[in-house]
């Protein structure tokens, strides 16, 4: 059984080609690996991917240099390595849009660390 991680990272769900072709995609790879675990994430759901803001960006720097954090950056780092995680134990990954790639390429760049493992990543886009 793999475990597919499908990342849909565009704006405009009701009219993305991507994300129709994407679905489809998903819906028939389903039908072929009834076994696969899929797991969905939307970069742009309310409870989407962690901010990359200000306050991230501060609290990867303290981080880097072993200083204090606050409870606020603790919290945020705790979520972008829970994100990170899913994505580092994902066999397959599957990024329905362009700004998929971007956003993870931000995640992977800055979140990495210490942990290294080739990670490959799918990109479904169609413009």
């Amino acid at each position: 059984m793999s475990k597919v991680l499908v990342i849909k990272a565009h704006p405009n769900t009701s009219k993305s080609l991507s994300l129709i072709v994407g679905k489809e995609f998903i819906n028939s790879y389903k039908k072929s690996h009834p076994d696969d675990e899929v797991i969905i994430r939307d970069l742009y759901a309310e409870e989407g991917v962690p901010p990359l803001n200000d306050v991230t960006m501060e609290a990867w720097r303290k981080q880097k240099f072993g200083e204090e954090m606050s409870q606020e950056e603790k919290n945020l780092l705790n979520q972008h390595a829970e994100w990170l995680d899913e994505l580092i134990s994902a066999d397959k990954s599957l990024c329905k849009t362009c700004a998929g790639m971007t956003a993870t390429a931000l995640l992977l760049s800055q979140s990495l660390g210490g942990r290294r493992r080739r990670i490959k990543v799918t990109l479904c886009s169609i413009v």
